[in-house]
């Protein structure tokens, strides 16, 4: 029989939760900075919610059974603990992004730090986010988000717990219980339907900051449960150290950004973070190893250690012209360690045990207003671009987000197709993603002069691949029931009478390492066998040269005594990098496709340009060409409406 353990409060010092902090946070700073190396490290943010939730309600279980609940109290104690370092964090990011950003990025970051400073990041970046959004290894700033989610629900949830508490003290279990269902329920809803929702938002993440506020009810003094130990047997620590550890490792190693996500992957985080917050520190692992004096340190410093790390590596990647060495990375890493330290140490612990806390608490949220009001003048100024002389770049901020193809919707059934038409009603069928649409201005400004013989019909959506049953793996049902009823829809087209070319072009990088890819090549080599038995002549264009250096933001000198970068690439190293390029010269050659390769036209022989004859960028970003480059050296694709 398993010897029963005395509940550890939820409002007693945990050294073995600052423990869990540690792995927590390390493994969200590792997945930032090596992302290969630890491609789900991103679930330590799970593993804080967990914890956020069960010292929050632990503390305010302990007030309201002393009857000293108070709203304000409460408030000051997280404005001391919250305020002190992202203030800090918040100035030196606008600081350093001054003398550094180009306009359009000033004005995001601007954005973001208004945002951080009212915890509503996560509601700006779920608004922002869309196929062509600032990628988001630019945005400095981008983790706030899951700030923006604790701080929402801190403001939520006391005042629900508090009138709970006093109308149906009772039933507190049953009713927490029922809105963490509720809110995994919306949150399965979400990933499926609308993933950016799910990620982002407070509605779909409440249940996770609640299992740990369920946790410390459970622990609150007077309660009768003893943990899960009486039930697991004989070997109750061990197993419930194992499973815990277990269900934090293997999301770690196994899922990555395409994975769907919060979805089911979530239960694991979430479950190992309750383990082992629920064995307490008479569990071996617990007291040996998390409550050990080196990672407890750690855990210490885990919020300014989150804050600062993410800033940190975004900037050395910009500065380095988008790469992220590992040695570079490490050297930021260790940067953010003593940066996370200085603020624990000088900042943070002072301010909390100041004598002072009313004053302070008023003056810190003078400083956090006067943050928000910068950037968000930042953003109305549209990122200040009379700033800086030096990194005033007219070339790259005009290719920045620079496209010039019509809107597009899909109802489940029906593809609105933007048509060119032409002098007869034959028409040559353009299938694909944004990589197909990119060319639409190399035939709209001649059609629009002297029309071709054939019309033109671009049956497209940017994000899905022209590929049968091949769906997002991260949202399959988007857009509209799924990428596959895209296809679909403008493969029923394809069946019309006057369909006489179809032209397939897709950014086969970003497809093959999705669940299914290959099975759906293979089943598009069929269909394209299908349609030349109809005599429809059919045309598959290879990808365009991709890489960082073609992202315009990655051709400013960031810093005046780093190198200017390159003007073009190594047509080796692209080749490299269009890593599917040989399975679509298969499928070509197996379904009797006409193949095109754009790199005989957009690079020669040793190198490819990223920017033209007036030092201008080529493409918008890394892999999608500006629409004065389509219309000037896209001659490749012209074969395709030629009678």
């Amino acid at each position: 029989m398993t010897r029963a353990t005395p509940p550890l409060h939820a409002s007693s010092y945990r050294p073995d939760i600052d423990g869990l902090r540690a792995l927590a946070v390390l493994s969200v700073v590792f997945y930032h900075a090596y992302p290969r190396a630890l491609p789900g490290g991103f679930v330590g943010v799970d593993v804080f919610f967990v914890i956020s939730g069960f010292l929050i309600t632990g503390l305010l279980l302990e007030r309201l059974r002393q009857g000293r609940y108070s709203i304000i109290d409460f408030y000051q104690r997280r404005i001391l603990r919250i305020f002190p370092v992202l203030i800090l964090v918040l100035g030196a990011c606008l600081a350093y992004g001054a003398f550094t950003l180009l306009a359009s990025e000033y004005a995001q970051l601007g954005t973001l730090a208004a945002g951080g400073a009212a915890f509503v990041a996560n509601e700006v970046l779920r608004r922002e986010s869309g196929y062509f959004d600032m990628a988001a290894t630019s945005k400095p700033l981008l983790h706030l988000w899951s700030l923006g989610v604790e701080e929402q629900y801190y403001i939520i949830f006391p005042p629900l717990l508090a009138f709970i508490w006093r109308r149906e003290s009772r039933h507190v279990l049953g009713l927490l219980f029922g809105l963490a269902c509720l809110s995994w329920a919306l949150s399965l809803l979400d990933v499926y339907n609308n993933p950016t929702t799910a990620f982002y938002g407070l509605p779909p993440r409440f249940w996770e900051l609640l299992s740990g506020g369920i946790l410390a009810y459970l622990h609150r003094p007077g309660s009768s449960w003893r943990g899960l130990a009486p039930y697991l047997g004989r070997h109750a620590a061990l197993l419930q150290s194992l499973t815990a550890l277990l269900a934090l490792i293997l999301p770690c190693c196994l899922l990555n950004p395409d994975s769907l996500f919060p979805g089911f992957w979530v239960l694991l985080p979430v479950l190992s973070a309750w383990l082992f917050i629920d064995a307490g520190l008479d569990n071996p692992f617990n007291r040996s190893v998390l409550a050990h004096r080196f990672p407890v340190a750690i855990g210490l410093i885990s919020y300014p250690l989150y804050l600062w790390h993410w800033p940190l590596l975004v900037f050395a990647r910009q500065a380095d012209a988008g790469r992220l060495p590992a040695l570079l990375a490490a050297a930021m890493l260790l940067l953010a360690f003593v940066l996370a330290w200085l603020s624990y140490r000088y900042i943070e612990l002072p301010l909390r045990r100041s004598d002072h806390r009313r004053r302070w608490s008023l003056l810190l949220l003078l400083a956090m207003s006067m943050i928000f009001a910068y950037g968000y003048y930042v953003r109305q100024q549209e990122g200040l671009p009379q700033r800086n002389i030096d990194l005033t770049n007219s070339g790259v901020e005009e290719a920045i987000g620079d496209w010039d193809y019509p809107g597009i919707s899909f109802d489940g059934q029906h593809l609105r197709s933007n048509t060119l038409p032409g002098r007869s009603h034959d028409e040559v069928l353009f299938i694909g993603d944004s990589h197909m649409e990119q060319y639409w201005p190399r035939f709209a400004e001649d059609y629009a002069r002297h029309p071709g013989y054939f019309t033109l019909r671009f049956a497209t959506y940017d994000g899905c691949a022209a590929l049968p049953g091949l769906n997002r793996p991260n949202s399959p049902n988007y857009p509209a029931g799924g990428c596959a009823r895209v296809y679909e829809a403008a493969q029923r087209y394809a069946s019309a009478a006057h369909v006489r070319r179809i032209v397939i072009d897709n950014y086969w990088e970003r497809y093959e390492h999705w669940p299914g890819y290959q099975r759906a090549t293979l089943a598009l080599a069929q269909d394209i066998r299908a349609w030349r038995q109809r005599g429809i002549k059919v045309y598959i264009l290879l990808s365009n040269p991709v890489g960082r250096l073609f992202v315009p933001q990655n051709q400013v000198q960031r810093l005046p005594f780093l190198p200017p970068p390159p003007e073009s690439v190594s047509r080796l190293q692209v080749e490299k990098d269009l890593s599917a390029e040989a399975w679509i010269r298969v499928i070509a050659e197996r379904s009797g496709a006409h193949l095109i390769d754009p790199l005989t036209i957009l690079c020669n022989a040793e190198r490819c340009a990223t920017v033209d004859d007036d030092g201008d960028p080529l493409y918008k970003d890394k892999d999608h060409m500006r629409p004065s480059t389509a219309e000037e050296k896209a001659s490749f694709i012209d074969q395709t409406i030629v009678p």
